[in-house]
């Protein structure tokens, strides 16, 4: 006689039929043991005939369940063809818009003009800026450039 009750392992191979005499012994003496290895058995012979009412079903059924296996494992590649049709015209349109607004957006003027008249527009947007308090000292820097402009002329025709 055990001590203890049987272990899972023990009661495992009760099940299955393959126990040693020692636990065979304890089950005939021991009443919760017997009970749990009743439930057990009868837990597995349930399964068992789920399983075996399972599969009775028909060939139909079979083939139906193969189908439907079948398009749930394609679903994602068919969508995934759909999408890369559809992108290409898109991309294409998104291209043609691009171009189109980059020509609209392009200047009506050419862009490499002329130092000098670069330079005369600045200094013409610098005087506009000037506030009317200050425009006096604007006249005199303006005589100032006048006067180094002619020394200049003038010192280049004398050497």
């Amino acid at each position: 006689m055990m001590n203890t009750h049987l272990t899972d392992a023990e009661m495992r191979d009760a099940v299955d039929g393959g126990i040693s005499a020692q636990a065979l012994a304890h089950l005939a003496e021991c009443a919760r043991c017997a009970a749990e290895r009743d439930r057990l058995q009868e837990t597995v012979a349930a399964v068992a005939a789920q399983a075996r009412h399972a599969a009775e079903r028909s060939e139909a059924a079979w083939d139906r369940q193969a189908r439907q296996l079948l398009y749930r494992v394609q679903e994602p590649r068919r969508t995934r063809r759909r999408w890369r049709w559809a992108t290409v015209p898109a991309l294409v349109g998104i291209a043609a818009l691009a171009g189109v607004w980059l020509q609209h957006e392009s200047p009506s003027h050419p862009l490499a003009e002329n130092d000098e008249a670069l330079l005369t527009a600045v200094q013409q947007s610098i005087r506009a800026d000037i506030p009317s308090a200050l425009r006096p000292v604007a006249l005199l820097l303006d005589g100032d450039e006048d006067q180094e402009a002619s020394s200049g002329r003038n010192g280049r025709q004398g050497g």
